[in-house]
């Protein structure tokens, strides 16, 4: 049935380019959904898992505000980030981890202009981007990150709990740091 929602939704939005009824079918089985119980949403013609609801919200707002400032790279990395806690049948928390700071780095590395940097960097040597507290957060997640996302060792695979709250974390500091970058565009 997931597999034909998605197909549906595909239908409108790819095949017919009918934005409107895409979108419409989309609200209304994710209505369908939250009011029967049923722990999935239909997210841009996927079908992925209904994290607690101000999780997941944060988390499409997140990819909707990257995409809309021009960052695909990040957006689609924040957006495989939640792909990833979304699989059936089984999550991919290390995924999400992985691709969730990707994201996090591609978006610090456009905004600070310094390719290079790692994220841990940047948020080491830029307070400009990162007060002092978000700057001890990022490093944080970033080491989290390292050891279960892209160095993973043997047992250090993160849980699902802990990957949502890290996804949850990236999509929170990255509306921080675009916000941030539109005062600074404003004051200038």
């Amino acid at each position: 049935m997931y597999d034909f929602a998605e197909a549906v939704w595909d239908h409108l939005f790819v095949k017919h380019r009918n934005v409107h009824g895409a979108l419409k079918f989309e609200c209304e089985l994710n209505e369908f959904f939250i009011e029967n119980g049923i722990g999935w949403l239909l997210l841009r013609g996927q079908i992925v898992e209904r994290s607690p609801e101000v999780l997941a919200a944060v988390q499409i707002e997140a990819v909707n505000a990257v995409r809309e400032s021009g960052r695909n790279t990040a957006a689609d990395e924040l957006h495989k980030a939640h792909l990833d806690l979304s699989k059936r049948p089984d999550a991919d928390p290390t995924g999400a981890v992985q691709h969730g700071l990707a994201a996090l780095e591609c978006l610090a590395r456009d905004i600070s202009g310094n390719s290079k940097a790692t994220l841990g960097e940047l948020a080491r040597t830029r307070p400009d981007l990162f007060p002092k507290v978000i700057q001890t957060i990022v490093e944080k997640a970033w080491g989290f990150a390292s050891d279960t996302g892209r160095h993973v060792r043997e047992g250090g695979v993160p849980t699902l709990g802990e990957a949502q709250m890290m996804i949850g974390l990236v999509a929170s500091v990255s509306a921080y740091l675009l916000d941030e970058e539109r005062r600074r565009v404003k004051r200038e």
